[in-house]
């Protein structure tokens, strides 16, 4: 799972884009949302984490409920992938400070109880380049969009560099 926050800070708002891959690069699931609010970098980019987390947990206890197994569909989270350096390295030394951005990554916490393999790592923005567009593109849309097992038309290009890459 790669996740990106952008921030416009005229509209006071961050648009998060999540995008979900198997192990063959193929793009299952894909999450954009806007949401109102002045954050720093850092706390953008754990909300954009605790929704991505919450909306992985919410589709794939959905698909089981269908009697869908969630790894057919590649929600069995093995990594987590982010641009923010400070970010990750706080997620992977479990240091919480007594701040909103402390706050925040107890969130994060929390929600990895429903993926216990999943590990955290930190990209190039390069490589995190899907899930930024979509957070870019977010910014433009007013309700939650989601795709599974499809790729969004506009991210369509960014995608297939995505999966091309792997």
């Amino acid at each position: 799972m790669n996740v990106d926050a952008v921030i416009n800070a005229q509209s006071h708002s961050v648009g998060i884009g999540t995008v979900i891959g198997n192990a063959k690069g193929e793009v299952m699931a894909v999450l954009a949302k806007k949401v109102t609010g002045t954050l720093s970098a850092n706390n953008a980019e754990v909300k954009a984490l605790t929704i991505s987390l919450l909306w992985a947990r919410d589709v794939s206890l959905n698909l089981q409920l269908s009697l869908l197994r969630a790894r057919d569909v590649g929600l069995n989270l093995h990594s987590l992938e982010s641009d923010t350096l400070t970010v990750v390295q706080a997620l992977n030394n479990g240091s919480i400070c007594h701040s909103e951005f402390g706050e925040l990554l107890l969130d994060v916490f929390s929600l990895f109880s429903f993926f216990p393999s999943v590990i955290v790592k930190h990209v190039l923005h390069k490589a995190n380049k899907a899930a930024h567009d979509l957070a870019r593109f977010a910014l433009g849309v007013e309700d939650e969009l989601t795709w599974l097992e499809e790729s969004p038309l506009p991210i369509e290009s960014v995608i297939v560099k995505y999966s091309t890459n792997l």
